[in-house]
């Protein structure tokens, strides 16, 4: 199904049933717009999303980055710093004004509880995949006992490198399932 936060070791509901946002737009906002309402119309009626007008209120602000001002890449930073390893409390989404809607899909994932599904633990399937993807943040991530797999390993996520991601217009329905099991209690 997928592969997200454990919640065997964080016990509170990640979300609750809306999520309040606040968009600090530089520039084109319509991917993020368009990610959001792919992510909206699989999770409703049990999540929705809520844009505030009002920096500071929201849960989560959203920086939409003018490609020529900024390097890097899109991620989503949660209080602890970490990228998504502490979704359900606030935090910031930074995103490029060039970024495809698939990309923004996948970093509204790891918002929504979700990790990267080739880091998933006892697969063959993702220990092939990740031996592609062995970046440095990667490699320390797969022995923080943090996230857990959810049923059997995805090669349709949204979360999996090198599934051709950043094409997608849609999370797929086990990457929806996998967010309601994290967020159910």
């Amino acid at each position: 199904m997928g592969y997200g936060i454990n919640t065997d070791i964080q016990t509170n509901k990640i979300w609750g049933s809306v999520i309040s946002f606040y968009v600090q737009v530089t520039t084109n906002r319509n991917n993020f717009d368009s990610a959001l309402r792919a992510w909206g119309a699989t999770l409703k009626p049990k999540i929705f999303f809520s844009e505030i007008a009002q920096p500071g209120i929201a849960e989560v602000t959203v920086i939409i980055h003018n490609t020529t001002m900024v390097t890097g890449s899109s991620s989503w930073r949660s209080p602890d710093g970490l990228n998504g390893r502490d979704p359900g409390r606030g935090g910031t989404l930074n995103l490029k004004d060039t970024d495809r809607v698939g990309t923004i899909i996948h970093e509204i994932g790891h918002m929504l509880g979700l990790c990267h599904e080739q880091d998933r633990k006892n697969d063959a399937r993702a220990t092939s995949v990740r031996g592609n993807y062995l970046f440095g943040h990667e490699v320390a991530k797969r022995s923080w006992p943090n996230c857990k797999n959810y049923g059997s390993f995805n090669p349709n996520s949204i979360m999996l490198y090198g599934s051709g991601y950043e094409d997608k217009t849609a999370p797929d329905q086990d990457d929806v399932r996998t967010v309601f099991e994290i967020n159910k209690k």
